[in-house]
């Protein structure tokens, strides 16, 4: 606790992620990612192996949901490329090492819901926002020869949602399912907006779904992810089944 503490005092955000409660949530992450790290360590070679299989030599990447670059071989993306944006809310202090290290990486700190900082600046509402999906141009970022999705695409509605229930302004559950679905259907455009793509999601827990019925390929690959052991968070193991799907133009090698 005390360690998690200190994170929320020291990582710098925008002050949106951090009264949604995406710094919080970042933390939590962080620390479960330490706990957990035995259980999680063949999810986290199987996403890093796939990124690092498609990643272009010479060329420019994106990873969207970086985070703590569990998921992410930087060395190898660092090696590879000739630049690499690592894109999130919150950029924990593994990143601000890497980005530093590195001088091929640089962090980019934007909300890829489209609906947090609108949410934030209107809180007095307490009303869903309208969705308005980033574009490459709004992230500062010429369309990459490869943006990946880094188990982002379920996470990305719950926040701006989690937020509104604790305000007591939960909303009504039709309306909540056309906001998920917006958010991640905007994702997937920003996703498909580049010339390749490389999504890495995780599709249900414990058999409930967590995709808002986007339409996605056949999928390259598929495993288990063993987020949470009996007794973490819960008497129940939590397993999330994830997806890797990939589409444009190809740029594995």
């Amino acid at each position: 606790m005390l360690r998690e503490a200190w994170w929320w005092l020291s990582t710098p955000c925008p002050p949106w992620a951090r009264g949604l409660g995406l710094l919080a949530e970042s933390c939590a992450i962080g620390a479960r990612a330490r706990r957990c790290a035995e259980h999680w360590a063949g999810h986290r070679a199987r996403c890093q192996e796939l990124i690092a299989a498609h990643a272009p030599a010479g060329g420019r990447v994106a990873v969207l949901g970086s985070g703590w670059l569990l998921d992410v071989p930087v060395a190898a993306l660092a090696a590879r490329c000739a630049t690499v944006a690592l894109v999130d809310a919150v950029h924990p202090a593994p990143a601000r090492r890497a980005a530093r290290a590195h001088p091929r990486l640089r962090l980019v700190t934007a909300d890829l819901s489209g609906a947090g900082p609108a949410l934030w600046a209107a809180r007095g509402e307490r009303l869903l926002p309208a969705v308005r999906p980033p574009g490459w141009a709004d992230l500062g970022l010429e369309p990459p020869d490869l943006a990946v999705s880094a188990l982002l695409l379920s996470q990305l509605p719950l926040a701006p949602l989690g937020w509104l229930e604790r305000q007591g302004a939960a909303p009504a559950p039709a309306a909540r399912e056309g906001f998920r679905a917006e958010v991640q259907r905007g994702h997937l455009a920003l996703l498909r907006a580049a010339r390749a793509w490389l999504l890495l999601t995780d599709v249900n827990a414990n058999g409930a779904p967590l995709l808002a019925g986007v339409e996605l390929p056949e999928p390259l690959a598929e495993w288990d992810w063993p987020v949470a052991p009996a007794g973490e968070a819960g008497a129940t193991a939590v397993v999330h089944r994830v997806r890797a799907y990939a589409g444009g133009q190809s740029t594995a090698c």
